[in-house]
């Protein structure tokens, strides 16, 4: 079980850091491809763009061919993308390489969170979602730095290829795990016929996704303008960074174990409304270093807390449906932070940087009043709880069941 997890976390953590690499290597990739900075970019927008279209995708087809079929296939995607943008002549060719690559991260991304669900008792589901998110939240923190003193000695070349084999191979890890679609699986939830059935609480808790993750990057994406503006010196923007980082890991290491204790949808409600008010303590308070850090620290923490909560609603809501709904959410929340990051901008050219802040808490509190909307058992639906058997789904997603 715990080499089982560690596979998952592996997964995520590469997929997060491939994704975010680039940003540390842009100068390097420019110098490669003779262009520039803004056009080397097109390797890390090609890769999230692909990601959000494909997600959705996968799912459908996980009920069809099942997640061992899906996470081998994938996994050879995210590898043969990786090496092929290590060997891409010019950046067209590199912008395809990671189009493919996104594509095979997305498929991994989401066997790991669906196969997560299925080995994962009820009673300490959270708990492993959470390490999922913070293992995330660890390769956002270290890859643009990371990559970057890399980068120095190293071609930036050599780290995408090692990343994908990092990737590749937890994939394979992650094959051995998941179980074929069954018959049933495969006649009832491919296609519109599986989108249909999702219940109204699950497409509540993705428009709070989207919400929320609007209301994220917002203000994440100028959060140089909102440091500057709190009369914090430019070099310092990052330690602010490194602030929301840090509580970021320890907020989805948090909200996972209170999912377990006090449900999903309290957690999801306590969390958005400390993502609100600390907007609004950003927008208020923060006039000096030591105040941006504190607020930016208990922001992030706050801020990750949010969608462990979402995924662990989904996958308790959807135990049939788990892949379609989670690759749904990927797309949500893809849109709502091309939303928040386009909204902040204007924001920010109409009413200044510190404004955004304030903008992001309206946004985080209509996110709030979302999931309070929903209908739940405590965040745990009984049904669910009794009819799920997590140690014959361990057994058979572990091929311990010999017979399955």
């Amino acid at each position: 079980m715990r080499l089982g997890i560690a596979g998952l976390m592996v997964a995520t953590f590469a997929t997060a850091f491939d994704a975010a690499a680039p940003i540390g290597m842009l100068p390097g990739i420019a110098a490669s491809f003779a262009t520039s900075l803004s056009e080397a970019g097109l390797l890390v927008v090609s890769f999230a763009v692909a990601s959000a279209i494909a997600a959705p995708v996968i799912g459908l087809c996980s009920g069809r061919f099942g997640a061992r079929v899906i996470a081998a296939g994938c996994s050879m995607l995210f590898l043969i993308g990786n090496c092929a943008v290590g060997l891409a002549p010019n950046l067209g060719l590199g912008a395809c390489a990671r189009i493919v690559a996104a594509i095979g991260a997305a498929g991994i991304v989401n066997v790991t969170f669906v196969s997560a669900a299925r080995v994962s008792a009820v009673e300490n589901r959270g708990r492993i979602m959470g390490q999922l998110h913070a293992s995330m939240g660890v390769a956002l923190l270290l890859a643009v730095p990371a990559a970057a003193a890399l980068s120095q000695t190293i071609s930036w070349r050599w780290i995408i290829a090692a990343v994908g084999v990092l990737g590749a191979a937890a994939g394979v890890v992650i094959a051995r795990m998941a179980a074929p679609a069954e018959r049933s699986e495969r006649r009832d939830h491919t296609g519109f016929l599986a989108v249909r059935g999702i219940s109204l609480p699950s497409g509540l808790i993705v428009a709070a996704s989207l919400l929320s993750r609007a209301a994220y990057y917002s203000l994440y994406t100028y959060i140089a303008a909102l440091t500057l503006a709190a009369g914090v010196d430019a070099g310092r923007v990052a330690v602010v960074l490194l602030s929301i980082g840090g509580c970021a890991i320890a907020g989805s290491t948090v909200a996972g174990r209170w999912c377990d204790r006090y449900g999903w949808k309290y957690t999801s409600v306590v969390a958005m409304l400390m993502f609100a008010v600390t907007g609004l303590f950003w927008w208020m308070l923060a006039h000096s270093l030591v105040a941006t850090v504190v607020i930016a620290g208990m922001w992030g923490f706050s801020g990750w807390m949010i969608g462990v909560t979402q995924i662990h609603a989904l996958t308790l809501m959807n135990p049939d449906r788990t892949a379609i709904v989670l690759g749904i959410n990927v797309a949500a929340a893809a849109l709502g932070s091309a939303l928040g990051a386009y909204l902040g901008g204007v924001v920010l050219d109409f009413a200044g940087a510190r404004s955004i802040a304030l903008a992001s808490a309206v946004i985080a509190t209509a996110a709030c009043a979302v999931t309070a909307a929903v209908k739940s058992h405590g965040g745990r639906p009984p049904e669910f709880s009794q009819s799920v058997e997590p140690r014959s789904q361990l057994s058979r997603l572990s091929h311990l069941d010999r017979n399955s």
